[in-house]
C-alpha cells in the first residue's frame, strides 16, 4: 500500500479529453474482450463509497480486477520488510553524504514539520525517505490508504472475482533499489514536491474528480511540476519505465479475463503516454458509460 500511495503523484503530460461525469470512466472494447477502466484518485475514503451507481454496476458483474501492482494480504508483510531491507544503508554510507545541501535542508525542514527527528534517518536510502514522507502527508491529512479505492474494491473481489496485477512488488522495488545517486536525490525531490501539492490541493482534486471535472483535473495535474521540470522530466521517465512494464502484460491480461475491471490512477490513464491512449492505438475502443 506504501507503494501505490507513493505512486499516485507521478502524471504524465496530459492531452484535452472530453469533461463531464463519465470522463472518468469507460467500457473497454475490441480483440474479443469486453471490459471496463475506472480512472482513480487517491483523495477519497469511505464517506465516498458507494461509487456512482454505473461503477458499481459494472464491478458487480465483472469476473476479474486488474490493476497495475497487486499486494496480496499474505505478501503485505513480505513486501515490507523487501522495502526495508532495501531502503537502508549497510555500512559507511549514510544519507547526508548522499544528498546536495539543499535538498538535504529541505528534506530536514519537511521531516520536522511531520514531527521526526532527521537523525533518525541517517542510513535511509532517499528513495526510502520519499516514500514515508508521502504516507506520513497523506495521514497527516487524514487518509487512510485501507479505505481508498483499491482496497475497498479488493475487499469485495473475495472469492467471487480474480484479481490480477500486471507488476510485481519486487520489480517495483528493484526499479527503486536501482536509482544512481542522481536519480535518488530526484526521486526525493519529487516525493517533496508532490507532497507539497497534495497539501494544498488534495479537495480539489478530490471534488473535481467526484464531480467528474476532468477540466480542473487536467489543469492540477499539469501545473503540480510547474517551476520544477528537472522533476517532471525525471517523472516521465519513471513513467517510461513502468508503463513499459505493465502494457507489454496488458493484452494478454484482458485477453485472459474478457470481463474485466480495470483501475488505474487518472494521472496514468490520460496523457501522451496514458493507458487511454495506448488502448485505442492497439485497437481497443472506449466508450465513456454515465
Amino acid at each position: 500500500m506504501l507503494l501505490f500511495v507513493a505512486a499516485a503523484g507521478w502524471g504524465v503530460e496530459q492531452r484535452r479529453i472530453q469533461p463531464g461525469p463519465s470522463a472518468f470512466f469507460w467500457k473497454v472494447e475490441g480483440k474479443g474482450v469486453s471490459g471496463h477502466l475506472l480512472a482513480s484518485i487517491s483523495f477519497i475514503g469511505n464517506k465516498n463509497y458507494p461509487l456512482p451507481a454505473a461503477v458499481e454496476k459494472a464491478f458487480r458483474e465483472s469476473s476479474t480486477l486488474i490493476l497495475p501492482m497487486s499486494v496480496s494480504p499474505g505478501e503485505e508483510k513480505r513486501m515490507a520488510a523487501l522495502m526495508l531491507q532495501k531502503g537502508l544503508y549497510i555500512g559507511e554510507k549514510t544519507l547526508p553524504e548522499e544528498l546536495s545541501t539543499a535538498a538535504l535542508s529541505e528534506m530536514e525542514r519537511m521531516l520536522k514539520e511531520f514531527g521526526q527527528d532527521p537523525k533518525a534517518y541517517t542510513k535511509v536510502k532517499p528513495w526510502f525517505v520519499g516514500v514515508s514522507m508521502t504516507v506520513a502527508e497523506f495521514s497527516r491529512l487524514g487518509y487512510d490508504p485501507e479505505q481508498s479505492l483499491i482496497p475497498y474494491l479488493q475487499r469485495r473481489v473475495k472469492n467471487k472475482k480474480k484479481e490480477a496485477g500486471l507488476l510485481q512488488y519486487r520489480e517495483w522495488i528493484s526499479l527503486l533499489d536501482g536509482f544512481s545517486r542522481e536519480e535518488n536525490e530526484l526521486f526525493l525531490r519529487m516525493s517533496m514536491q508532490y507532497c507539497r501539492f497534495v497539501r494544498e490541493k488534495h479537495g480539489l482534486m478530490r471534488d473535481s474528480w467526484l464531480r467528474g471535472d476532468m477540466k480542473t483535473l487536467e489543469k492540477e495535474i499539469q501545473g503540480q511540476w510547474r517551476g520544477f521540470p528537472e522533476l517532471q522530466k525525471f517523472q516521465q521517465r519513471l513513467d517510461a519505465e513502468t508503463n513499459r512494464l505493465a502494457y507489454e502484460r496488458l493484452h494478454q491480461t484482458m485477453k485472459a479475463n474478457p470481463r474485466f475491471f480495470m483501475v488505474f490512477d487518472i494521472e496514468k490513464v490520460c496523457g501522451t503516454n496514458g493507458l487511454q491512449l495506448w488502448l485505442e492505438k492497439n485497437g481497443y475502443r472506449l466508450t465513456p458509460v454515465r
